[in-house]
């Protein structure tokens, strides 16, 4: 099995939209419109096509009106668990909040019944999960497929402003949408991915050469130290450092048209982030003869002066972002 054959069964089980035909629709190589200078360009690699592996297209397997019906049904049973996680939860043991993902693996053991005849889950800290397809080659690194169990909370007084309620799950077969917390963020993913590796499991000849791992974390809307931070841990310890030879996780440009083509963007650059933490000693001493500047006073000197100095957005020339820039 190629990276190649999963990965795009996954972005046809996760848009149920698509070109059938693998082809480009961008020029190849040609300098950006209303520019003299021979950079950027546009550098494309050659279409792949994974229908030579034997296996049944993923255009056959998931267009038809049943499987869309069948993935709409185990969406809704995934949606309608409010597994949500609050910036103040405390132990997994006691508190309360974290009884509803007790239910996700559950769902999915009865959603995705050949993927657990051939695949027992690890639970890691308790709610991650994580489901290893072990491939028949040794000397291929394992691809990883990421997401999370977890949605952003809803407040109670926005309840009336929701068009169907946050986890009712509730489908509309007119335009497609499916309504609810989490439905698209990062629900979808799982979804997707199990019922792609459901799928090929499901087909006899389907043989990884290369180890897949499916890896659900539990808390990336409020911090991600206990569900993705453990079993990043548990999978360096199993494969090493640099052991994974790529990562699909949630993020990207998602889905774009340009005239009759639907082009699924995956993500493969991320901005920085960075936490700066200012800390201010002063002298202490009296009311009666008070210092200059206080400790608070310097602090807020200082935010007002990173206020007035915002960074300028940037984009790097010739990177990821630039590169897709060009192309379109």
């Amino acid at each position: 099995m190629r990276f190649t054959d999963i990965v795009s069964t996954i972005f046809v089980a996760r848009t149920i939209a698509f070109s059938h035909d693998a082809q480009h629709r961008l020029n190849d190589k040609i300098n950006v419109a209303g520019t003299t200078d021979t950079n950027p360009k546009c550098y494309l690699p050659a279409p792949l096509n994974p229908s030579d592996d034997g296996l049944e297209s993923s255009h056959d397997l998931f267009s038809s009106k049943k499987a869309l019906q069948l993935m709409v049904k185990k969406h809704q049973s995934l949606v309608r668990i409010p597994s949500i996680c609050y910036d103040d939860m405390g132990d997994l043991d006691t508190d309360d909040r974290w009884k509803p993902f007790n239910d996700i693996p559950k769902m999915l053991k009865k959603a995705y019944p050949t993927v657990h005849k051939h695949i027992t889950p690890e639970k890691v800290n308790k709610f991650g999960l994580v489901y290893t397809l072990q491939g028949s080659d040794p000397s291929l690194q394992p691809i990883l497929l990421a997401g999370h169990q977890d949605v952003v909370p809803v407040a109670a007084g926005t309840l009336h402003e929701w068009v169907h309620p946050p986890f009712d799950a509730f489908y509309n077969e007119t335009d497609g949408y499916l309504w609810g917390r989490g439905a698209s963020d990062d629900k979808s993913a799982i979804t997707a991915q199990m019922s792609a590796l459901e799928a090929l499991l499901s087909q006899k000849t389907y043989k990884p050469r290369r180890t897949v791992i499916l890896a659900f974390g539990f808390d990336e809307e409020c911090s991600g130290h206990r569900g993705a931070g453990h079993i990043s841990k548990h999978l360096e310890k199993r494969y090493g450092e640099h052991g994974i030879a790529a990562i699909l996780d949630e993020g990207g440009a998602g889905l774009q048209k340009m005239g009759d083509v639907l082009y699924a963007l995956p993500a493969v650059y991320e901005k920085g982030y960075l936490d700066v933490w200012f800390n201010v000693s002063v002298v202490g001493g009296h009311s009666s003869v008070p210092t200059p500047h206080t400790a608070i006073g310097i602090m807020a000197e200082i935010v007002t002066t990173l206020e007035h100095n915002p960074f300028k957005p940037e984009i790097a020339k010739n990177g990821a972002i630039h590169q897709c820039l060009a192309c379109f």
